[in-house]
């Protein structure tokens, strides 16, 4: 969950995505190690009624996203402060995932054949750990680096939980 102002999109010349956050186990994309979540908002929706909000999922080899449809970028980018809360759990053998906006239920997602396992630490990592950044990727194939998809905007009281909270 976190709290989140945003003025304007950074133009999608610049960058097609803004990171919000982005956790990374460190395993190379090609491998069944590879763990990623990430929350981001999408520069090159332009209309005030598209969905900019995103969350995007990697585990091994399941892969997807969920574009949360109850939220218009006219919502999103009016220069005050929201409060967002994102869930994410297997359900059987989908991944399901639901958004509050400024404490109200908006929406659940459910991606058939989506759920995924435990992601680990890489077993190279050096930490032993997963790390995370907020308003930036960590790393990111192709030609970008890590700091890629910068967020132009205010976050406040990010936190990351377990377990769902009420």
């Amino acid at each position: 969950e976190f709290w989140l102002r945003k003025k304007g999109l950074v133009a999608a010349a610049k960058t097609t995505e803004e990171c919000v956050f982005d956790l990374w186990n460190g395993s190379n994309m090609d491998t069944v190690e590879y763990g990623r979540l990430s929350v981001r908002i999408m520069t090159s929706n332009t209309s005030a009624t598209d969905t900019p909000l995103e969350l995007s999922f990697q585990s091994g080899s399941v892969t997807g996203s969920f574009t949360f449809t109850s939220l218009a970028k006219s919502e999103m980018i009016d220069d005050k402060w929201h409060h967002y809360a994102l869930t994410l759990k297997n359900n059987g053998t989908a991944l399901e995932s639901e958004l509050y906006f400024d404490g109200a239920f908006r929406e659940l997602k459910s991606g058939a054949s989506k759920a995924i396992n435990e992601v680990l630490p890489a077993q190279n990592s050096d930490s032993g750990s997963m790390t995370a950044n907020l308003g930036a990727y960590r790393t990111i194939s192709g030609s970008q680096g890590g700091g890629y998809g910068k967020l132009s905007g205010s976050i406040d009281d990010f936190r990351y939980w377990k377990t769902k909270r009420n």
